[in-house]
């Protein structure tokens, strides 16, 4: 039988627009809670970015959308996975930042749906990760009912390299997903399959591999998450169809990983797909079964030998880093100035004690988020409020340390007012998606 693992990124940035959410809501995450209320019995994989628990909770939308979702979780339904807070770009921040954002975002999971992370489950103190003040962490192990815990990790934008890798294994997570474009399996596989889809080559693996340092690497199957994202496949049917070249391996598993707003906000035709889906797998003749990601590696790793070892590339799902960091890119290079200044204010000043120190370390945490770049990629997104509040977010950041230094400060405000010109001149403010 085949096995479908779902992965559903549910994120907004923390510039988002109330309205938007509000919309995003309605026509999704509301729904999809629903959903998996209705059929209990279909399990998936969900990753939660503190970013959007924040803006549920200000808008009074995180009302009944969480708890649903936590009996969902509860009940062992849905699977929860690590994750950066703010949506982070791990291979282009410093590794006290990609900790801090780790360990915020297992805060909000254990707060809001009561599952613990690793960093949070082995009780490791913010001086051991060489975090500076401003996470609250437990102090000691403890364990949870249940044994609720995340496994998996979720990069945002599924950026990763050979570092990212590693530090996440040494944080304690057992398996990370990547694109295909993170995984170079020409030289393990028969010379006949170079060039062939990844999920082609993995020899009974389905999209299972492991690096050398024994990370479990999921990768998702590209083309059938990217027929569902633009809406190319819109029924169970089609999407069978579309399968069926993947389900001729002896137990075939197929890793669809892709934004959740998708379905119903992106793609409205989606969120019917997504009930027949979850429905069919429910039936007594059901054609395939739906597990969480975590399942899905017990399953095959229990009949069959052990993975194949792989390296990983740096990449995105976005296969290279042009959508965030183009150096032909005017506006991301002074936007990674900004960045870069924002991060070193706050790291290099002495006056961590405090209150307004803590309080332009918050907003740091916030101003990191990958989709101010995005928008600015101009391949072909371009949204000027978002860029220009992302900068603004930053160049707070710097404004907002104690004693920081008048260079400092004309920097921060020099950057923002040449990304934001350059923007609104060369581009506009009408939005390109």
């Amino acid at each position: 039988m085949v096995s479908i693992s779902l992965l559903l990124h549910l994120h907004q940035p923390p510039t988002q627009f109330p309205e938007v959410l509000r919309r995003v809501t309605d026509q999704c995450y509301r729904p999809l809670v629903n959903l998996l209320s209705k059929y209990p019995s279909s399990h998936l994989t969900i990753n939660l970015t503190r970013s959007l628990v924040e803006q549920l909770e200000s808008v009074n939308l995180a009302i009944d959308v969480i708890p649903l979702l936590k009996e969902a979780v509860a009940r062992g339904q849905v699977e929860l996975t690590g994750t950066a807070a703010y949506h982070i770009l791990l291979p282009k921040l410093p590794k006290e930042e990609i900790v801090r954002q780790i360990q915020l975002n297992e805060e909000t999971l254990y707060k809001y749906l009561g599952v613990a992370g690793p960093l949070r489950s082995q009780g490791i103190r913010n001086k051991e990760l060489g975090i500076r003040e401003g996470v609250s962490n437990p102090n000691s192990k403890f364990e949870l009912p249940n044994s609720l815990s995340t496994q998996g990790f979720f990069p945002p934008e599924m950026g990763i390299d050979p570092t990212a890798t590693e530090l996440l294994k040494d944080l304690g997570y057992q398996w990370v997903i990547v694109d295909e474009g993170a995984v170079d399996l020409d030289r393990h596989c028969d010379p006949a399959l170079a060039g062939e889809a990844i999920s082609k080559r993995l020899p009974r693996r389905g999209l299972l591999a492991m690096t050398e340092d024994g990370m479990t690497i999921v990768v998702r199957n590209k083309e059938l998450s990217l027929k569902l994202a633009f809406g190319v496949v819109t029924t169970v049917e089609k999407f069978l169809a579309a399968a069926k070249p993947y389900a001729l391996a002896p137990k075939p598993s197929l890793v669809i990983a892709l934004d959740g707003e998708t379905f119903g906000h992106h793609q409205p035709a989606l969120m019917p797909f997504l009930e027949e889906l979850v429905k069919k797998a429910a039936s007594k003749d059901r054609e395939y079964q739906m597990l969480t990601v975590s399942e899905m590696i017990s399953d095959n790793i229990r009949e069959n030998q052990s993975l194949q070892s792989v390296q990983i590339i740096s990449s995105t799902w976005g296969d290279d880093w042009l959508k965030w960091d183009n150096p032909e890119n005017e506006i991301h290079q002074l936007q990674w100035k900004l960045t870069n200044l924002a991060i070193e204010t706050v790291k290099n000043s002495k006056s961590t004690k405090d209150d307004a120190w803590l309080t332009a370390r918050t907003l740091l945490d916030r101003a990191l988020h990958s989709d101010q770049y995005w928008w600015a990629s101009l391949r072909p997104n371009w949204h000027y409020q978002i860029v220009e509040r992302g900068a603004k977010m930053l160049r707070d950041v710097v404004l907002s340390v104690p004693e920081v230094s008048g260079d400092a400060k004309l920097a921060a405000e020099r950057l923002y007012e040449q990304i934001t010109r350059t923007g609104r001149i060369k581009y506009g403010e009408t939005v390109i998606v």
